[in-house]
């Protein structure tokens, strides 16, 4: 499991550091958020990975990591309706 959990960080800052143009400004990494809830704001939604964690606390054992593009309203507008 270690290994997994390494291997998603590496990527997730490959992705972050702007590196290989896989993301733009209106582009956004979600954890934990379902796809049904992110739809709407985006105009491609993909699941990726989900990260598996038999130690956590039940809403957290099974993550999807989603890739959004194309968000279609400014992110002050997005940002209060998603946080925690």
């Amino acid at each position: 499991m270690l290994a997994s959990v390494a291997l998603a960080k590496l990527a997730l800052h490959l992705v972050l550091s702007g590196r290989y143009g896989l993301l733009d400004r209106r582009s956004l990494i979600a954890v934990n958020i379902p796809e049904e809830y992110l739809k709407p704001w985006f105009e491609r939604v993909e699941t990726r990975a989900t990260v598996e964690c038999d130690y956590c606390m039940p809403d957290r054992m099974r993550m999807p990591i989603t890739v959004c593009r194309g968000l279609e309203v400014p992110l002050r507008e997005f940002w209060p309706n998603v946080k925690c």
